[in-house]
């Protein structure tokens, strides 16, 4: 079938993620049965879609605390992309914004007010791009491991990849 014959509602969503990195661990959501873009059961960044009037800072914000019950700071833009997606509810198109984020030290994550995500979890960094990740989080990985993003990353952070102790 010819993308102009499809029937599907073609839908356009604008997203703000997270990129949180703290001593070579990244914070991870897995996607549950209620996602609404991405395959379920996919590892995905937090964030989600901006609402009206919401700034992708102010997104990023809420969504972290109702994915993960964490407060996050946000920092700048690191990069932005967009993909494409098929599902029950139609034809996606979703420009997603990855900002770098924080948590307080020695937080711990837990999905609270969400249905997006049935888990939160510290993945060391050498180990998270084995997992089954949305193509947004893919997508902020490639700009981890590229050099183009430097996020979470200290002067005193001697913390070797494959070697960061999560939790």
């Amino acid at each position: 079938m010819t993308r102009a014959a499809s029937s599907a509602p073609k839908r356009t969503r604008v997203c703000a993620y997270g990129l949180v990195v703290r001593e070579g661990c990244v914070l991870l959501t897995r996607l549950s049965a209620q996602a609404g873009i991405f395959r379920p059961g996919d590892w995905h960044l937090p964030g989600g879609g901006i609402e009206h009037g919401e700034t992708p800072q102010e997104a990023l914000r809420r969504e972290v605390s109702e994915e993960t019950g964490l407060e996050a700071s946000v920092g700048p833009t690191l990069g932005a992309s967009s993909w494409t997606a098929e599902n029950s509810a139609g034809s996606w198109h979703v420009v997603g914004i990855v900002l770098e984020a924080s948590v307080p030290d020695g937080a711990t994550p837990e999905p609270v007010a969400d249905d997006s995500c049935d888990a939160a979890a510290w993945f060391p960094l050498a180990e998270a791009a084995a997992l089954p990740l949305s193509p947004p989080a893919r997508y902020a990985l490639s700009l981890l491991t590229s050099g183009t993003a430097r996020p979470g990353r200290r002067r005193d952070d001697r913390t070797e990849e494959g070697a960061a102790t999560c939790g």
